[in-house]
């Protein structure tokens, strides 16, 4: 019995070291960023010996994965827009998917503190640890990506440009309204009326891409056609 508590008690201090660690990161990194930021300085942020931080919790790399993982709304979002079966191949259905994805992706970012201080350091700090949680992304989000080339080989329009633009649009001004706090081409997204607008343009942006896309290829076809049928008549 005396061997059971002791080993209970054992993992309720692991629990509760790994969960002061995780407040200490989130603490330095909201006042002061990510940048710097050492096993060292964290274990006296978390009042443990620094062995603590490296050998029982993974350092530095395993906290901030994990802490940030915590808050990273893109996890749940590849699974939540995950299409299965016919509707991979439904071009609407695809479009829509994406449509709705990433304005989920403009209302999560704006209301999610962590994320935000997670992408802020994700952009402008060197750091191979944070190039590992970006990296992790991308190859999630490849997976849906993919689903969009059918619908745009041939046309001449690059979509993963058109999603790269809107992700880091969304990010450039959550960030901007959250620390410049003025407007961006006369937009601000503090105001709900501005940020409804953003809202409404992210899906329209993607709506009228996807349709050029198409048009496009309809042209592109006729075109063949054209020459085809006066190569046809003139042999």
């Amino acid at each position: 019995m005396g061997r059971k508590k002791k080993t209970v008690n054992r993992l309720r201090d692991a629990v509760a070291t790994a969960r002061n660690a995780n407040q200490a990161f989130w603490d330095r990194v909201f006042k002061l960023g990510f940048r710097g930021l050492t096993n060292a300085e964290l274990a006296e942020l978390a009042c443990v010996h620094p062995s603590t931080i490296g050998r029982e919790l993974g350092g530095l790399d395993a906290i901030a994965t994990r802490g940030i993982g915590e808050h990273d709304y893109w996890n749940p979002f590849f699974k939540k827009f995950r299409l299965d079966g016919k509707d991979k191949k439904v071009s609407r259905q695809v479009r829509g998917m994406f449509m709705e994805m990433m304005q989920a992706n403009f209302v999560a970012f704006m209301e999610n503190d962590y994320m935000q201080h997670a992408i802020l350091a994700q952009i402008s700090v060197e750091s191979e640890t944070l190039t590992k949680i970006s990296e992790a992304r991308e190859r999630e989000a490849a997976e849906l990506l993919n689903l969009a080339d059918l619908n745009f080989s041939g046309s001449g329009i690059c979509f993963r440009a058109v999603m790269a633009l809107i992700l880091y649009g969304i990010y450039g001004l959550g960030l901007h309204a959250r620390y410049n706090k003025s407007t961006v081409c006369g937009i601000d997204i503090n105001k709900e009326k501005d940020y409804q607008k953003v809202k409404a343009t992210i899906a329209y942006m993607i709506h009228l891409i996807w349709i050029d896309a198409g048009l496009k290829k309809k042209r592109k076809k006729r075109h063949r056609e054209k020459i085809i049928g006066y190569e046809i008549d003139f042999e």
